[in-house]
């Protein structure tokens, strides 16, 4: 399942190898850069939209999409993203990915 972890600044700061694999790339490709690094500009804002929304609303967003990869796949999904606040006030957007495209071709 992909997982990614974003801070505040949007960054991702952490990636599992799932992650890497649904993209066809490195998950250390994706540490330290933002959506905008691997993005369209219209993608992006659609992408920060649906994180402000988990963000501030402090509930879990989660949308079944039509969804291509970094290297230009079509793919469904069941995205889930959610804010965590740590301790320190910090705060963390965990994104994971639930590849249900076979189930959709089917």
């Amino acid at each position: 399942m992909p997982l990614t972890v974003k801070d505040d600044n949007r960054r991702f700061v952490l990636v599992n190898e799932a992650t890497g694999l649904f993209h066809s790339r490195p998950a250390a490709d994706f540490l330290n850069k933002q959506d905008s690094d691997f993005y369209a500009p219209e993608r992006v804002q659609q992408i920060w939209a649906e994180d402000d929304e988990a963000g501030h609303s402090g509930m879990a967003l989660e949308e079944e999409q039509s969804f291509r990869t970094i290297s230009g796949e079509a793919r469904w999904v069941v995205k889930h993203k959610r804010r965590l606040v740590s301790p320190d006030g910090r705060s963390w957007l965990i994104t994971a990915l639930f590849d249900i495209t076979g189930r959709k071709r089917t």
